[in-house]
């Protein structure tokens, strides 16, 4: 007979409450960084819009394959971020 752990597997973290005001001050540190590394800002965008749309052209008749390829381009999205600041 298997016997069931009373002990909760996962550690609860706090959750953050963010004002709505603080909307503003983000945008303009995005703007900040754009102004600061236009080129790399563009090819990030670019390289981000164009794998996008390629995803969509190869899942057209197979949603759960966009699922997959989701998957793994979030995890390769942060290594295409410090290819780009080359």
């Amino acid at each position: 007979m298997q016997t069931i752990s009373t002990e909760q597997p996962f550690t609860e973290y706090a959750v953050r409450q963010v004002e709505f005001a603080a909307i503003p001050k983000w945008l303009r540190q995005g703007a900040e960084d754009i102004k600061a590394n236009p080129w790399s800002s563009l090819l990030y965008g670019i390289v981000f819009a164009l794998v996008g749309m390629g995803m969509s052209l190869l899942s057209a008749n197979n949603p759960g394959f966009f699922m997959a390829e989701a998957a793994g381009f979030m995890l390769w999205g942060r290594f295409l971020r410090w290819v780009c600041m080359i």
